[in-house]
């Protein structure tokens, strides 16, 4: 949650938007090397005994090297300088200085002795020596004061919508889930009746039906389109984030937001009547490469909302609304799947909630400058 104001205030304004697009772009990279690193890893027949009991299996191999790049990027992390903006708002006007320096001997090759700042104007000092849940809410307190507290409501009201109707229609984190296992549903159908179907025909095996169930069991071992289908996926939401980090300051956050909102509510209500699973897989991709871009241009929002002393706190009540939203799409997903095909895809609710989002996003954009719109 303190990744994007941190890379954030490391920028102006002129590019503190496009900061979040790129970590979102990045995070698309990893969903590729994810698949590609599955492919690769998970078939193989891996069975290792450690220390007197302790199995090593294929998968656990897969973990191991999936957790090494968090591993080594939170050894980096402390070598790394803390913001100026930050230094300046607790009165560290030397150390701001300096890393400003450093920054500047980074980019020009330039020695740092030759930048032109010498001096750091005063920045108001809100932070006192203070301990424990008085510290804390003395800190977070400010974002609910009138100037910031309907800002605030509305920018977690907005990911929370966003992150729930996309958890329910394979989202962020619920993507990891069930897209899948609808992917493996998918290839498993063509695979056994030798032909395409509707999307929702297709998706009636993840219910089988008992007089479906058979003595003999097949296993498909040829999953090679459920790892392409995921590849393809993360390609399309890396291209949404290129095209959206050239444009956001050309367009403007408030007609993309709206945009791109109402362009994954179409595709969301579309999944319903795919004919095939190769117009299934382009819904999907197009729905969740809007709702990624949309997702993190209200994080932007929050960057551009807030002082460098609230930055983190609003944006991390933001982020935690988003991840109620995600928790609750992936609570209710399974029961409207139960219901039958329809209802996870062309429900009234799913139409509201990119209404809503819409709406709240109208209302958000009526508290914005002029300079913050463009």
């Amino acid at each position: 949650m303190a990744l994007t104001p941190y890379l954030s205030e490391f920028h102006g304004k002129n590019y503190r938007s496009r900061v979040p697009l790129t970590i979102g772009l990045l995070y698309s990279v990893g969903n590729i090397a994810l698949p590609l690193l599955a492919w690769l890893i998970l078939p193989l027949n891996i069975k290792l005994s450690l220390f007197g009991g302790l199995e090593f299996h294929a998968w656990n191999l897969f973990l191991l090297l999936c957790a090494l790049p968090a591993v080594t990027s939170g050894v980096l992390f402390m070598f790394m300088p803390e913001t100026p903006k930050y230094l300046m708002t607790k009165g560290n006007n030397e150390q701001a200085l300096e890393v400003f320096r450093k920054i500047y001997k980074f980019n020009t090759r330039q020695p740092k002795e030759s930048y032109p700042v010498r001096k750091l104007r005063d920045e108001k000092q809100i932070y006192q020596k203070k301990h424990g849940f008085k510290e804390a809410w003395k800190q977070i307190s400010p974002l609910f004061c009138r100037k910031y507290a309907f800002k605030l409501i509305l920018v977690c009201s907005l990911q929370l919508f966003l992150m729930m109707w996309y958890g329910l229609v394979i989202a962020v984190n619920t993507l990891r889930l069930w897209l899948p296992e609808i992917f493996q549903v998918m290839n498993d159908y063509e695979y056994y009746n030798n032909e395409t179907a509707t999307f929702c025909k297709m998706l009636r095996n993840i219910q089988p039906s008992p007089d479906s169930v058979t003595e003999t069991c097949h296993v498909n071992f040829d999953n090679a389109s459920v790892y392409i289908n995921s590849i393809i996926v993360a390609v399309v939401t890396i291209a949404g984030y290129v095209a959206a980090a050239f444009v956001i300051n050309r367009i403007g956050k408030k007609k993309m937001l709206c945009c791109l909102g109402l362009a994954s509510g179409v595709c969301v209500a579309s999944i319903y009547f795919a004919p095939s699973s190769s117009v299934a897989l382009l819904l999907i991709c197009v729905h969740l490469m809007c709702s990624c871009v949309c997702i993190d241009i209200v994080v932007t929002i929050v960057v551009d909302l807030f002082p460098t002393s609230l930055r983190a706190s609003a944006l991390s009540l933001t982020l935690m609304s988003g991840r109620i939203g995600s928790v609750s799409g992936q609570i209710i997903f399974p029961f409207l799947l139960q219901a039958g095909c329809a209802p996870p895809f062309f429900t009234l609710g799913g139409i509201i909630i990119e209404i809503i989002s819409c709406l709240f996003q109208v209302a958000l954009y009526s508290q914005y400058s002029y300079q913050i719109l463009t």
